[in-house]
């Protein structure tokens, strides 16, 4: 129930934002790091991936609403196995992706400031991260999936803040970077590099149970939505 209200508020409010005047759209590649305890329990775990943020002014004031989604690789690995199929053994090459998806509502509170270029900004965030693993095989260039191994908990709860600077290139356009510390909830999930076939072929994974904290880096381009249909 929660999560149904949560996404249906988002699209309410991404709505509501794109049709408002000055709306912007931020496109960002972000570098994500687990801190605190999911650190400890898996160290040096990051990743990368894409992420889209769209927020619009509040009746012209420096608040600013909207909402954020992300697409987090926070693991590849890749290697060459050898499979039995109908009596017959093949060469393949077996992938595994671990994965965090995060859907969230942004308030964004734009600090005034003289300068024509640096506009800086502070970042609050409410939100669900959805966090699985999945397999693929690839044998002579057909991909097959593999049972997947998905995490106990798939739902997480994240709350985050951070700030930024907008670098204007022109009226329209600007270089983004953010600097953002999520919060997140505790849950069950597989480490990443811990896939395994044991003696029987059956596929196994280490579990680990932490609270999902990261801090992330993100540079990205904004720009003005009325601007894209001018």
């Amino acid at each position: 129930m929660a999560i149904r209200v949560l996404l249906s508020l988002c699209i309410v409010v991404l709505a509501t934002t794109v049709a408002s005047a000055q709306a912007s759209a931020t496109l960002e590649i972000p570098v994500a790091f687990a801190n605190g305890e999911f650190n400890r329990d898996s160290p040096n775990t990051w990743g990368s991936g894409v992420s889209v943020n769209v927020v619009g002014p509040v009746n012209n004031s420096p608040l600013h609403i909207g909402g954020e989604f992300t697409y987090l690789n926070y693991g590849i690995v890749t290697d060459d196995i050898e499979i039995e199929l109908n009596n017959f053994f093949y060469d393949g090459t077996r992938t595994r992706n671990h994965v965090m998806l995060t859907l969230s509502s942004l308030a964004r509170y734009r600090i005034p400031t003289q300068s024509v270029r640096f506009r800086p900004f502070i970042d609050a965030q409410l939100g669900l991260r959805y966090i699985f693993s999945k397999q693929s095989l690839l044998i002579d260039g057909d991909v097959e999936p593999l049972d997947r191994i998905k995490d106990i908990a798939h739902w997480v709860g994240v709350f985050g803040f951070g700030t930024g600077v907008d670098y204007a290139i022109t009226q329209e356009t600007a270089l983004t970077l953010r600097f953002v510390y999520q919060a997140g909830t505790r849950a069950d999930y597989a480490r990443r590099g811990s896939f395994d076939t044991d003696i029987d072929g059956n596929e196994t994974a280490r579990f680990s149970n932490s609270r999902m904290d990261m801090f992330k880096i993100a540079v990205g381009i904004t720009g003005l939505i009325d601007a894209f249909y001018e």
